[in-house]
């Protein structure tokens, strides 16, 4: 399991989606945080966790709000 650095990637959750049959609807939130929030790696943090689950990483609280908001019916933290 990896373990990122608190001070870069403060707000972190899981977002488990049971009923996802292909990749590309488990990585749906992936393209929703490169069309809305920026770039991988630099304004946001993702990596598998178990098949269905993949946790979310965030540099600040009011971007973890916006997904939480938009994906919140998947969160599991």
């Amino acid at each position: 399991m990896r373990n990122l650095k608190k001070d870069i990637w403060p707000y972190q959750m899981k977002v488990r989606m049971p009923d996802v049959n292909t990749v590309k609807e488990l990585l749906a939130p992936d393209e929703w945080c490169k069309q809305t929030i920026g770039r991988r790696f630099i304004d946001w943090y993702s990596y598998n966790l178990t098949d269905k689950t993949r946790v979310f990483a965030f540099k600040d609280e009011a971007t973890l709000l916006v997904f939480k908001l938009t994906w919140g019916n998947y969160v599991t933290r």
